[in-house]
């Protein structure tokens, strides 16, 4: 099945520091974290943010 699904309710920007929490909170819910390489819960200090501000 094609995705010819067009979004227009959004838009894209560069992350940044203020993103950190909102980004690791969506890694660790169990629907993203079964396809991750590690998919045990992980915490802020143990995850490796390089954003460039």
């Amino acid at each position: 099945m094609p995705l010819n699904h067009i979004y227009t309710d959004f838009t894209l920007r560069p992350l940044t520091g203020d993103d950190q929490q909102m980004v690791l909170d969506w890694r660790n819910q169990e629907n993203v974290r079964k396809y991750m390489y590690n998919d045990q819960v992980i915490t802020l200090a143990d995850h490796a943010y390089s954003v460039v501000l």
